[in-house]
C-alpha cells in the first residue's frame, strides 16, 4: 500500500496540464470570482489616516490632484475600446465600419492565440464559413457588390490554403488527425459549393435569386480550392475508428452549443427543423455503434458519413449565426426514419393509383382509336410498375428511381389523352356549333376527375407533379 502512495506522488507530480486545458482553467477561474466577489465585511475599506490635507497658510497652499481619478477614467475608456468595440464588430459585414476590426484584430488575434495545429484547421474552417455567410447576407439585402465578391472569394482561397498548409504540418505529427481534418474541410468546401450554385437536391426555388446573381467568382473560388485538395486526397489515409468517433463526439457537444447560442435567433419552426437534423444524427450514430458491435466491416464507412453529416449541421448553424439567409435542406437534408420511409412509400403509391384511375377517365371520352391503343399499351406497363412499387421488394433509394420513372410515364399517357381531348372538343358541326355531345361529357368528366385526384405533390425526397389537365 505504502509503495502504491508513492508511485500514485510520483505519478502525480509528473501530469502536467496542456496550455489550452490551463487557458481553460485560468478563464474558469476568473469567471468565478466575477461572479463570487468578496464579502463586504472582509473588504479593507479603511482609508490611510496620513492622507495630506489641502494647506491653506496665507502664501503657501496646495491642492491634491485628482490623479486616481483621472486614471480610472481613462481605463474606463480605454476597456471600452479594447473590449467593446471587438464586441460590436463581430456582427459587422463587408461594407460596415468595423468590418476590420473584426477581420485584422478579431480573428487575427484569435489565428495568433491558437497554438494547435488541429485547432488552426478547424479555425481557419470557420472563418471560410464566417466569409461565405456573410456574402449570402449582403446578397440577400443587395448589397454583395462586384469588389465585395471579389474579396470574398480571395478570402475564400486564402483560408482555405492556410487549412491545407496546416493540414500538411498535421500530417507528420498526426496521420489520423489530418484525415480527419481534411474530411472536414472537404465536407465544408462541398457543402458550401452544392448551397451557393443551387446543386443541392432540395435547394428552394425563392433561393435561387440569390444562389445564381453575384456567385461566380465565390464558387469558382470554391471550387478552385476543391481542386486543389483533391490533389492530396489520395494520400489521406482512412483514420481510426476510435479517432472518428471522438471527433463525431466533439462535434455532437459543439453543436449543443451552438444551438444554445443561435436560439435566440431563430423562430420556432426553425428550431424544429434544426433539432430533427440533431436526431437524424444521434440515430445514425447509434446505428453505426450497433454495427460495431457486430464487427460489421460497414461501421467504419458509417461513422465517417456522421461525422460528415455533423459537420454539414455545423456549417449551417454557423450560417444562422451570421446570417440567416441558409436553406437547410439544401445543407443538410433530413434522414428518413424506416417508419416515414413506409408512410411515404404509401402515399406515393396512393398518388400514382389515383393517377391511374385518371387515365382511366380520360380514356372513357377519348374516341381517336389509335391514340387509345397506346394509352391502353402504356397503361399496362404502369400497372406493372405499380405491382413492382406494391410488393416492397425494393429498397427505399429504389423505390423513388422507379416511382419517378413510373411518374414520367403518367405525365406521358396524360398528355396524349389530353391533346386528343382538346383536338376532339374543338370539332364543329355544320350548323356552327360545337357537339352538344362531346362538350358536355368531357367538361362533367374532367371536373370530376379534377376534384377527385390524389394530392398534387409529395413533400421530401420525391416529388411529384400535377397531371395536365384541361379546364
Amino acid at each position: 500500500m505504502k509503495r502504491f502512495s508513492e508511485q500514485f506522488n510520483k505519478k502525480a507530480k509528473s501530469v502536467k496540464l496542456r496550455k489550452a486545458e490551463k487557458r481553460d482553467l485560468e478563464a474558469r477561474l476568473f469567471a468565478y470570482m466575477e461572479y463570487h466577489p468578496l464579502p463586504a465585511e472582509l473588504r479593507d475599506n479603511k482609508k490611510s489616516k496620513n492622507e495630506k490635507e489641502v494647506l491653506n497658510t496665507g502664501a503657501l497652499s496646495s491642492a491634491k490632484v485628482p490623479f486616481y481619478s483621472f486614471f480610472r477614467s481613462s481605463a474606463v475608456a480605454v476597456a471600452l475600446v479594447l473590449v467593446a468595440v471587438p464586441v460590436l464588430a463581430e456582427k459587422a459585414v463587408p461594407g460596415d465600419t468595423l468590418y476590420a476590426v473584426k477581420v485584422r484584430f478579431n480573428e487575427e488575434v484569435r489565428s495568433t492565440l491558437t497554438f494547435n495545429t488541429y485547432e488552426k484547421v478547424e479555425w481557419e474552417t470557420e472563418r471560410l464559413n464566417r466569409r461565405i455567410a456573410e456574402a449570402r447576407l449582403l446578397a440577400s439585402e443587395g448589397r454583395l457588390t462586384e469588389e465585395i465578391e471579389g474579396d470574398v472569394a480571395n478570402a475564400v482561397r486564402q483560408h482555405t490554403a492556410s487549412a491545407q498548409r496546416e493540414i500538411e504540418l498535421l500530417r507528420v505529427q498526426d496521420s489520423d488527425a489530418a484525415s480527419i481534418a481534411s474530411i472536414s474541410l472537404d465536407t465544408t468546401l462541398d457543402v458550401q459549393s452544392e448551397s451557393l450554385s443551387g446543386s443541392g437536391e432540395n435547394s428552394k426555388n425563392d433561393n435561387q435569386e440569390i444562389k445564381s446573381q453575384k456567385r461566380n467568382l465565390i464558387v469558382d473560388a470554391i471550387e478552385e480550392s476543391r481542386k486543389k485538395d483533391d490533389s492530396t486526397a489520395s494520400i489521406n489515409p482512412l483514420p481510426a475508428y476510435d479517432k472518428i468517433m471522438a471527433k463525431v463526439e466533439q462535434n455532437t457537444t459543439r453543436i449543443y452549443e451552438l444551438i444554445s447560442g443561435v436560439r435566440p435567433l431563430v423562430s420556432a419552426e426553425e428550431s424544429t427543423e434544426v433539432n430533427r437534423r440533431v436526431d437524424d444524427l444521434e440515430r445514425a450514430f447509434a446505428d453505426t455503434v450497433a454495427l460495431r458491435e457486430k464487427a460489421d466491416p460497414t461501421a467504419h464507412g458509417k461513422l465517417i458519413e456522421v461525422l460528415q453529416r455533423s459537420q454539414r449541421l455545423i456549417v449551417y448553424i454557423t450560417e444562422i449565426e451570421v446570417s440567416k439567409s441558409a436553406d437547410i435542406d439544401s445543407i443538410i437534408p433530413i434522414v428518413l426514419t424506416e417508419e416515414e420511409k413506409l408512410a411515404k412509400r404509401a402515399v406515393v403509391l396512393e398518388e400514382l393509383i389515383g393517377k391511374v384511375s385518371l387515365i382511366d377517365k380520360k380514356l372513357a371520352i377519348v374516341e381517336d382509336q389509335e391514340v387509345l391503343t397506346k394509352a391502353s399499351t402504356s397503361r399496362k406497363d404502369i400497372e406493372e410498375k405499380i405491382a413492382e412499387l406494391s410488393t416492397g421488394d425494393l429498397d427505399f433509394e429504389g423505390f423513388v428511381g422507379a416511382a419517378i420513372v413510373t411518374e414520367e410515364m403518367i405525365g406521358g399517357v396524360l398528355q396524349l389523352l389530353d391533346e386528343a381531348i382538346n383536338k376532339e372538343s374543338s370539332i364543329i358541326e355544320p350548323g356552327g356549333e360545337l357537339s352538344s355531345t362531346t362538350r358536355e361529357v368531357t367538361i362533367d368528366d374532367l371536373a370530376t376527375t379534377s376534384t377527385s385526384s390524389a394530392p398534387s405533390s409529395v413533400t421530401g425526397t420525391l416529388e411529384v407533379k400535377n397531371p395536365t389537365t384541361t379546364e
